[in-house]
């Protein structure tokens, strides 16, 4: 397809009553943002420790072991196999204790499909996650330790604990940072909303007050110049919700507080609207040329389909002939029902003549 400018003139002069350019407005946004405000907020070491004095069962943690095992199933196999099995787990426990690599061994043999590609890793298993033998084995084995072949419903494991804690209470100091972290959460989110409420009652009043007390209190204060509804718009992008609420408001209009993201609210000012307007070529160029291209396109389609047909009428069966002379490709399907769809094409009931 060659496009000319007088082409995109005559269809543009053509089509004048289609190209417009949207309502554009300009927007004054007070952005809350949740790490901006969280990083003004302190949490007293006081106010921490009655916290934690509060909530001390979150941290303590029963005893435990992390572990790995290699597997050697039982289950679903007959009678007779089973001491051959126990006799593999024998043989493994063996290399294990020569100095075989536990991890290597268990990713050849355990059956266990959630460990065996870990090396046997289980991670930290505490009492009554797993069955009564291999709880009592695993509570009874030293770091490093091998037992022995342990017998469980399951097969036969071959069982090694890596390390092993007691219960205990975990400490203040080891906790602060996150009692902290989540103090500072929730007073960040209440923050965040008696801000944004209190900026904008302001902006109801007086633009001047409401820019007052963001330069006061850290928050982003920034302005959008003439974006029309679906743009983008600074610091949001193209939002629902924003697009929702600055709908239909006037000039000075203020939106409700709007929720953008989990982490950001935002209340906006309308400052100016451009009206829509009838465009200029220039303005719309674009999307004439696109407009046009499609147009031409289709009309060369069109022809050469008419050629095509002409062709084949003439008694042209040959569809590669065809193809080479045209400068086409071909694409051939498997079988395929009325029902189904081709790549490319939709459904094959278009072809109806095929069937």
């Amino acid at each position: 397809v060659t496009i000319t400018e007088a082409d995109l003139a005559a269809y543009f002069e053509k089509n004048r009553a289609s190209f417009r350019v949207p309502e554009k407005r300009s927007y004054l946004i007070f952005v809350f943002d949740e790490d901006q405000i969280g990083a003004t907020i302190r949490v007293a070491d006081e106010q921490l420790r009655q916290i934690y004095a509060q909530q001390q069962d979150r941290f303590r943690t029963p005893e435990r072991v992390r572990a790995r095992h290699i597997l050697i199933k039982t289950v679903g196999r007959p009678e007779s196999e089973i001491p051959a099995l126990e006799k593999k787990a024998e043989d493994l426990l063996k290399q294990l204790r020569s100095g075989a690599d536990f991890a290597e061994l268990a990713r050849k043999n355990s059956e266990d499909p959630g460990s065996a590609a870990k090396g046997g890793d289980l991670d930290w298993v505490t009492r009554g996650q797993t069955v009564p033998e291999f709880e009592q084995a695993a509570f009874s084995l030293k770091p490093r330790e091998l037992s022995g072949v342990i017998k469980t419903q399951y097969g036969f494991h071959i069982i090694q604990v890596l390390e092993n804690q007691q219960a205990r209470l975990r400490p203040f100091e080891e906790v602060r940072e996150e009692l902290a972290a989540e103090a500072r959460r929730a007073q960040t989110y209440d923050k965040m909303q008696q801000l944004a409420d209190q900026i904008r009652s302001a902006l109801v009043r007086s633009r001047e007050e409401a820019e007052n007390i963001a330069r006061a209190s850290g928050i982003s204060v920034v302005r959008s110049e003439n974006a029309a509804l679906n743009d983008p718009v600074q610091e949001i992008g193209v939002n629902e919700q924003f697009k929702s609420a600055v709908q239909g408001l006037p000039v000075n209009g203020v939106t409700p507080v709007v929720q953008i993201s989990p982490s950001r609210l935002v209340v906006a000012q309308i400052t100016s609207i451009t009206p829509s307007r009838p465009a200029e070529l220039r303005e719309v160029l674009g999307d004439v040329r696109d407009s046009v291209l499609s147009e031409k396109a289709r009309q060369l389609s069109r022809e050469l389909a008419a050629k095509l047909e002409a062709r084949v009428k003439a008694g042209v069966t040959d569809i590669g002939q065809l193809a080479r002379e045209f400068n086409l490709q071909i694409q051939t399907t498997g079988f395929v029902t009325r029902l189904d769809s081709i790549t490319g094409i939709g459904p094959a009931y278009l072809f109806e003549e095929a069937f």
